[in-house]
């Protein structure tokens, strides 16, 4: 992970940030938060029932399980294997996951695909992976629904990319679709034709579907928060660059999702926010302005840093150095099943294995309010 150094804060106009660059500003006390939108807040131009990227998607709530009162952290731990990244969806009567799946010796990202009907018991012994041999792995899935219903899985490659025999270059991002979660297409290129060079570091995506196309956002470089739209409506493009949205502190592994009929932006801090002790935490931001504008998907305001509380398997700390606390969260609305937010992350208690990120394992925490968390 990349610490960003930056300089001075421009201005700060009713809680959207524009920033010289990328630098945390100086805020006021914990909670650093904008309240939720209220449900009577006028609608969004799209999406405002729409389940694209909504966890439960058009699923009756009645039909949808958790087991709370059986679950207890880590919810998935692979032996041999660390666990990150993930995706989670209700579909088919099964909470479906993705994630990055790595390996250690030797090191290797691939993505896992399990499944369970309450998440408390997942299907690891039997658990599905997605390769690609003539890259160094997979990995960062997303999940999101097309406004037609087919399913939309997006991640990159994983330490390089081959273009060319003997000729490796920087990740790259690639989609999958499928009408049933079950039987999925070959890989495509997702924003090929805006960045295709050898040194385009391309990872992290999350797909919206506004009125003027699909959205991605993505990590450009080795810091930067970057968006894409396709205005003829295919993943295939072309994709118009939108540019570079400026996030307090940076961000990476990105969700969007719909809160309240709003579009808001989670992603992982890459530098340890004011108050806080640890650089890679959950970061939930709200679009400000009219969304089917597409200058506007460039300015957004902080809704709230999520604190999780500590547990045996993760946070503290060795040798000076920090755990992973609440690493590349993913966030699902589930208010409609009982009440909660829930917030899956990946832990650890060590970082020396997995090339120096942990033996990560994921777990999950949840909220009425987005500010105060329990875990199982």
């Amino acid at each position: 992970m990349q610490i960003l150094l930056g300089a001075v804060l421009q201005n700060v106009v009713g809680g959207a940030f524009a920033l010289s660059s990328l630098a945390w500003p100086t805020l006021p006390p914990a909670p650093q938060a904008v309240p939720l939108a209220s449900r009577d807040r006028v609608a969004v131009a799209t999406g405002a029932t729409s389940p694209t990227n909504q966890c439960l998607g058009t699923t009756n709530p009645a039909a949808v399980k958790i087991a709370w009162e059986q679950l207890k952290n880590p919810i998935l731990q692979l032996p041999n294997h660390a666990a990150k990244d993930m995706a989670v969806r209700f579909v088919n009567g099964q909470w479906q996951m993705l994630f990055s799946y790595i390996g250690d010796r030797p090191f290797r990202f691939r993505i896992g695909w399990a499944q369970s009907p309450d998440l408390a018991t997942w299907s690891t012994r039997a658990l599905q992976v997605w390769d690609r041999e003539e890259s160094g792995g997979l990995a960062s899935p997303d999940i999101t629904q097309q406004p037609d219903g087919t399913y939309v899985a997006v991640f990159n490659t994983h330490d390089y990319d081959f273009r060319a025999w003997f000729s490796r270059s920087e990740e790259k991002l690639y989609y999958r679709t499928s009408t049933d979660f079950q039987t999925w297409s070959p890989m495509q290129r997702l924003v090929g034709n805006l960045w295709d060079e050898r040194s385009d570091r391309l990872i992290d995506a999350s797909l919206a579907y506004p009125s003027f196309g699909p959205l991605a956002a993505f990590k450009k470089g080795r810091n930067s928060l970057h968006l894409a739209y396709a205005p003829n409506g295919s993943l295939d493009g072309p994709w118009v660059d939108l540019g570079a949205p400026q996030i307090p502190g940076g961000l990476e592994n990105y969700q969007f999702l719909m809160i309240d009929g709003v579009p808001h932006l989670l992603g992982t801090t890459l530098t340890t926010p004011p108050g806080h002790q640890y650089k890679h935490l959950p970061a939930l931001y709200r679009l400000v302005g009219d969304p089917a504008v597409p200058t506007n998907w460039l300015n957004w305001e902080l809704v709230s840093i999520f604190s999780v509380p500590q547990e045996a398997w993760n946070g503290g700390k060795s040798d000076g150095k920090r755990h992973e606390l609440a690493n590349s969260a993913f966030l699902c609305d589930a208010r409609a099943v009982d009440g909660y937010f829930y917030l899956f992350y990946a832990g650890s208690n060590e970082v020396k294995r997995f090339n120096g990120r942990g033996y990560a394992a994921i777990g999950v925490a949840r909220s009425q309010d987005l500010q105060t968390w329990a875990v199982p």
